[in-house]
């Protein structure tokens, strides 16, 4: 593979090397992250090495006593020559309280040289101080500010979202946060004070970066500039590849290489075009992470070049830089928790065993992919430093595993004479220690004293918490290599929901919705390669033991949100679940559980696609629960059942001693581990003799949607004789206007435009009263300002002492035989 001419990728002014001095020393951040009782941490990166001390204020002008202060500097992490990263924390100082609900807080930082965030040359070069703190406040505030998550559920505001692809059609999703700040901001009263009224936390539930699936133009900045970055000297030198940096591969031409040496799987039902720019080197990695965070790196114009040119993509790309600055200062102002899916490594990372093998080999019958392990290593060690250290700054310190990564981490120069040292990096992030063991081990080895992807998240006198789970590294897997996994194995399960003393609300962050749109994962159960490889094929329902066993432990909890993304659409599922024995328990309990789960899924920030001849998300925006022959969705108010209604059992049932089916026949689910019954028809239901372990209702979520269709303008066509240009211009009026307003569709089952999910419950809601009303909002169709157009708000009541809201029992008596 030749070396792109880097005269033929446009002017050279979008290079870094060239840019980067006249920089300001922070080149992504801050962003707010893990904020406790009696701690903050933000992160940021710099051009440059530094000591950061953080203070926070309850005075709007950072003066007074500190609420907390960092005790000391905390020195900046090398990630390479021209990139320094930290996250730093600033403690509550005694005898000051506890952070307090109902509160604004402000932060500033002070440098090693003694600058601050309006110090010139920090946040921005603008020459005017007001202009500087602009790019990352709100109104006429003077510092970031956040407000810690309430007490009373009533005030609580949690936003939620997931999948931001650049070049994805139309404006980001994320933009949104930036709104509901800003008008929170301007609408607060003194009744209804700016703390009690903003967004108090932001959950970010995977795909925050896609390394798959990216744009030729974002691929040749996000090379060029990790060159820049790393300064490292001649480059990361990939295995399988002899002397070959990244830079060798040009953006557009890397599907065979990722797919037949690395061994990935993104393109291999002839779609080239989703594996042709995947990042490989560690330094475009930490480049697109910084790119879609942040305006600081983005050149005027982007590169070009006629072997990768497309005006379309391009376009799109150009729409996400649009709104960077609102992403930029939201992210500064809310607390902002992450978690990861695939596309932070690649498309289908560990999704099945047949990928494990492809990708890290099976003791006794394949080999792994030296290239394809360094590209999932060097993507799992750039979410460990821009993502899971601002999550679990507990992970990285003292002897943490995160703070031996973080110091061994300078040592990595990308030279194979080193590879010793990139292989404790790997070892520390949890990159599988070896092949998939043989003889029945179903899950992939790692070092026991690894990070950990999942945490939990609670706040004095809350009546909440939060559990992040991690289904991408502690899956198990089918023995036959193309079935669905287990997405968590049941060890996992056991470690990351635990059932001890539940509080009144835990709201879960599960990247893929548990609850799936049934015509969708009906054809996920097709086991041909086009579905298994081309739309992912590891929902939960596809391997009932997991998901029933997900159910039982979620069902150890009274209420329950499920906060899910990954699919690129939105929807609410609502689940009443009755349970006596949860699945993979050995005997009935003493008091059947009742529990209710909602699932709120919001998806995608920037990944909506607009087509005429494919089943697209701007299809399903207009679709719904049903769909019509040949795929295509409508909404129709309602499914066949609606709810839905199914009872189970841990075990397969004995017919004519425990069932008999009305055609005096065998039921198929009732041979089946575990046995399901769908009771939504009672005239159909076969007759059972044994008590049901569990029985569950389902309903699909239908909203109501706020704003009014949008208008149509009259397009009068050219007169005839016209000349063609403006006849061109017309037809292309009429495709924009077609589009635009199948956009504004109905949207109030399924949300298929970009989108940002809100999770809100009812004034005067409190652990006191069994029933919790709680509400999905979708906000949607997002504009260059990064206001949406749109809401579609869901209203779910979570009462597990409602006994109506569960299926009753259809158990018989059994007749004498």
């Amino acid at each position: 593979m030749s070396t792109p001419d880097p005269a033929a990728l446009g002017a050279a002014d979008w290079k870094l090397a060239g840019r980067l001095a006249a920089m300001p020393s922070v080149l992504a951040g801050p962003i707010l992250r893990h904020t406790g009782d009696t701690t903050v941490t933000v992160w940021l990166a710099f051009k440059e090495p530094t000591a950061v001390s953080l203070t926070v204020y309850d005075d709007p002008d950072g003066a007074g006593t500190p609420t907390a202060v960092t005790a000391v500097p905390a020195p900046t992490v090398r990630v390479g020559k021209n990139l320094h990263v930290v996250a730093v924390t600033a403690a509550v100082l005694p005898p000051h309280p506890p952070l307090s609900a109902g509160v604004t807080y402000y932060y500033d930082v002070r440098l090693a040289d003694g600058r601050t965030f309006k110090s010139p040359g920090v946040l921005s070069t603008h020459a005017d101080e007001a202009e500087r703190i602009k790019t990352i406040t709100f109104g006429t505030e003077k510092l970031p500010s956040f407000a810690m998550p309430p007490s009373d559920l009533g005030r609580l505001r949690v936003l939620h979202g997931s999948c931001r692809k650049p070049h994805a059609d139309e404006y980001d999703g994320l933009a949104a946060v930036h709104h509901l700040i800003e008008a929170s901001y301007w609408e607060s009263t003194e009744a209804d004070p700016w703390p009690l009224v903003r967004p108090h936390l932001l959950l970010m539930t995977g795909d925050q970066i896609y390394a798959d699936d990216v744009a030729d133009s974002v691929l040749a900045m996000c090379t060029d500039f990790g060159d820049a970055l790393l300064g490292w000297t001649p480059g990361e030198q990939l295995p399988s590849l002899g002397t070959n940096t990244p830079a060798a591969y040009a953006p557009g031409a890397r599907a065979d290489l990722v797919t037949d040496i690395a061994g990935f799987t993104g393109s291999m039902v002839d779609k080239p075009e989703l594996a042709k720019s995947q990042l490989i080197g560690f330094g475009e990695y930490v480049a697109m992470y910084l790119l879609v965070w942040s305006p600081v790196l983005w050149p005027d114009r982007l590169p070009t070049s006629n072997a990768f040119y497309d005006a379309g993509e391009r376009k799109r790309v150009e729409l996400m830089r649009t709104t960077l600055p609102q992403v930029r200062r939201a992210l500064a102002n809310v607390i902002t928790y992450m978690s990861w899916d695939d596309h932070e490594v690649t498309d289908d990372w560990n999704l099945n065993r047949q990928w494990c093998r492809r990708v890290w080999g099976e003791q006794g019958v394949t080999v792994g992919r030296p290239l394809g392990r360094r590209i999932v290593t060097n993507g799992m060690l750039a979410h460990a430093i821009f993502q899971s250290w601002g999550s679990t700054p507990s992970q990285f310190t003292g002897d943490a595993p995160g703070a031996r990564l973080l110091a061994q981490l300078p040592q990595w120069d990308g030279n194979p004479a080193n590879q010793a040292k990139l292989d404790g990096l790997a070892s520390l992030l949890g990159v599988p220690t070896g092949p998939l063991p043989s003889g029945g081990v179903d899950s992939l080895p790692r070092a026991a004293d690894s990070l950990r992807y999942h945490y939990r998240l609670t706040w004095a006198g809350r009546p909440y918490e939060i559990l992040v789970t991690d289904p991408r590294t502690t899956r198990s897997f089918d023995p036959q290599p193309m079935e669905p996994p287990a997405v968590m194995s049941d060890a996992a399960i056991a470690e990351q929901l635990p059932a001890a003393n539940p509080p009144y609300l835990t709201l879960v962050v599960v990247p893929g919705p548990v609850l799936g749109v049934p015509w969708i994962e009906e054809h996920q159960e097709e086991r041909t390669p086009e579905m298994i490889w081309g739309h992912d094929a590891e929902a939960w329902g596809l391997r009932q033991k997991t998901f029933h066993r997900l159910l039982g432990q979620l069902a150890r909890r009274p209420r329950v949100v499920l906060l899910s993304g990954d699919v690129h659409y939105g929807f609410t599922i609502h689940m009443s679940v009755w349970n006596r024995q949860p699945y993979g328990t050995a005997s009935p309990l003493a008091t059947p559980l009742r529990s209710e789960i909602a699932q709120f899924t919001a998806s995608a920030f920037k990944n909506e696609t607009n087509s005429e001849l494919d089943l697209t998300t701007d299809k399903l925006q207009g679709g719904g629960w049903n769909v019509l022959p040949l795929g295509v969705p409508v909404a129709s108010g309602s499914l066949a059942h609606n709810p839905a209604d199914e009872v189970g059992w841990a075990v397969p049932l004995e017919y004519w001693t425990e069932y008999r089916s009305r055609n005096k026949s065998g039921h198929p689910h009732f041979q089946k581990t575990p046995a399901r019954l769908d009771v939504s028809d009672r005239y159909d239901i076969p007759y059972y003799y044994v008590e049901e372990h569990w029985r569950h209702r389902t309903r699909y979520g239908i909203g109501k949607r706020s704003g009014a269709r949008p208008k149509t303008t009259p397009l009068t066509r050219p007169a005839p004789g016209a000349p063609k240009g403006a006849v061109a211009a017309w037809f292309h009026s009429v495709g924009s206007a077609v589009v635009d307003f199948k956009r504004g569709d109905d949207g109030t089952e399924l949300v298929g435009n970009n989108n940002l999910g809100e999770v809100r419950f009812a004034a005067g809601s409190s652990p006191s009263k069994a029933a919790l009303a709680a509400q999905h909002r979708i906000w949607w169709q997002i504009t260059t300002t990064g206001q949406p157009a749109y809401c579609t708000t869901f209203d779910v009541t979570l009462n597990p002492e409602d006994a109506d809201a569960v299926p009753p029992t259809h158990v018989e008596r059994r007749p004498n035989d």
